[in-house]
């Protein structure tokens, strides 16, 4: 019977096979050695990208901590004894989903585990600053779990959050200001593991990685693109809720500013017009609606067209709306002007001091000009149309956000009308071609996502492609290309 040993020295591996009989002599063995490179590309196989743990549920994440924490205990020669699970991240566990209890009086530490006595709370969604101290402080008192861990450690863990410095520092800071009023807050250790802290923990115990791999759901490992860089951040109902409930009042309004405009004004959309939404997480209200509106001309100073949204333009001011804190505008309102009030201008917006924005456009090709391109008004989506005007509003946000520093995450909420019957074509100056026209039948479509601003700021092709790709399928399956959506923006951006 052969046995195989596995020996490693620093950073290089090697295996080693050992047979029981060799021609070299009795006790002598023949050593087969792997280089480095094909240990390597084994490391490869089994290693799960940082991305995919997102796909983890809830109970599978506490299970995680839990057999990393065991891991790490035994690798250090402790008893595994000393690791103890609690129930669901959700349920009712006095904040302790994980503790780790090494009967030690040598000082016991490890990379991951500060100290001999910790304890893990572990959570699937973000956790911004401002929710840690609610979640350290329920009613306003530090947990017992947590005022017991003098000479101890509490670790919050956080699978949603992939934290910069500055926004792993802040968490940090707002962890010590929930024991600010505590006796003991000096000796009770305290640390934030992110998605990132805890994949670099994952890739030091392969055993973990293992089991990791053999739960159903990882059976096919997550392909290796860009989009896996892509997050489905949680999206807390009530947050999305609340997004919902803004849209549909502002719809409410812009139907009341309509209601008196002749049967077949242009300013109605009769084809139809989309709506976008958007909810800046856990923004600071704005002290006042003048100070939203300076925030607001800061961001507009950038433009990628000439028609942006959220324009504001000279004799035509915003409304203010005090008891709503609100600030609106409607750029379709009767006037002189009647360029204003074509289908592609006579845009309506809203903006909250809450750091919500909506804002609702008829689209391009119902406009009589766009016969010239030859597109004809209530049947036809130019192909491209989409990813630009939602890019366009979603740069928007990207620059907004700087306002607000404490945001990282942003809801998207958008509404498709009047696509019954419509097809998707491209226009002889379009950059996308088509070989034919593709027909849909669906009357509207409603798209939600939630992202970080990282994502705005750093991966804005892959944030477009995601979010509008069920739009386009719906349109014989059409897929949506993501070189197309990149050479789209990069024009958009050029202005």
């Amino acid at each position: 019977m052969a046995c195989i040993a596995f020996s490693c020295q620093s950073s290089s591996l090697a295996w080693f096979c050992r047979f029981p009989t060799a021609p070299c002599g009795p006790g002598a063995a023949h050593v087969l050695k792997f280089n480095a490179m094909t240990t390597m590309h084994s490391q490869t196989l089994f290693e799960l990208s940082k991305e995919a743990l997102r796909q983890l549920r809830d109970d599978q994440l506490e299970e995680l901590v839990f057999r990393l924490a065991e891991a790490e205990v035994k690798a250090k020669g402790g008893p595994i004894s000393a690791v103890r699970g609690a129930g669901s991240s959700d349920a009712a566990d006095g904040g302790v989903d994980v503790r780790v209890n090494v009967p030690s009086t040598t000082g016991f530490q490890s990379d991951f585990l500060p100290c001999a006595n910790v304890i893990f709370q572990v959570k699937k969604h973000t956790m911004p600053p401002g929710k840690i101290k609610a979640e350290m402080c329920p009613r306003g008192h530090l947990r017992p779990s947590i005022a017991d861990q003098a000479n101890g450690a509490y670790i919050l863990v956080s699978l949603e959050d992939d934290c910069s410095d500055s926004m792993f520092q802040s968490r940090r800071k707002a962890m010590k200001k929930a024991l600010a009023d505590h006796p003991n807050q000096h000796a009770i250790q305290l640390d934030f593991y992110d998605r990132s802290k805890l994949h670099q923990w994952l890739r030091q115990h392969s055993s973990v990685t293992v089991w990791l791999r053999n739960i159903s759901r990882w059976s096919h490992p997550p392909a290796n693109n860009l989009l896996d860089s892509i997050r489905t951040t949680q999206i807390e109902p009530d947050a999305q809720k609340d997004l919902k409930n803004f849209c549909d009042s502002a719809f409410s309004r812009w139907q009341g500013l309509i209601k008196d405009l002749p049967e077949k004004a242009p300013q109605r959309y009769l084809h139809g017009f989309y709506e976008m939404g958007f909810a800046l997480q856990d923004a600071t209200i704005v002290d006042s609606l003048n100070t939203l509106k300076q925030r607001l001309a800061v961001d507009r100073r950038i433009r990628t067209t000439g028609w942006s949204p959220f324009l504001e333009l000279p004799g035509l001011q915003p409304s203010y709306a005090s008891g709503q804190e609100i600030i609106e505008a409607w750029l379709g309102q009767p006037r002189s002007n009647m360029f204003m009030e074509r289908i592609a201008f006579s845009t309506f917006w809203r903006v909250s001091r809450d750091g919500k924005l909506y804002t609702l456009t008829g689209y391009k090709e119902d406009d009589p000009s766009s016969r010239f391109y030859g597109l004809t008004p209530g049947q036809d989506i130019e192909i491209g149309q989409p990813v630009w005007r939602v890019g366009e509003a979603a740069y928007f946000v990207e620059r907004f956000c700087a306002e607000f520093p404490e945001v990282e995450n942003v809801l998207i909420y958008l509404k498709f009308s009047g696509l019954e019957g419509r097809k998707l074509t491209s226009t002889n100056n379009s950059i996308w071609m088509l070989d034919e026209e593709i027909n849909r039948t669906p009357e509207s479509i409603e798209l939600k996502d939630s992202v970080s601003v990282r994502e705005l700021q750093n991966n804005m092709v892959e944030v477009i492609h995601k979010l509008l790709k069920p739009l386009y399928e719906t349109f014989g399956f059409f897929q949506l290309d993501l070189n197309r959506v990149d050479e789209t923006l990069s024009s958009l951006r050029r202005g």
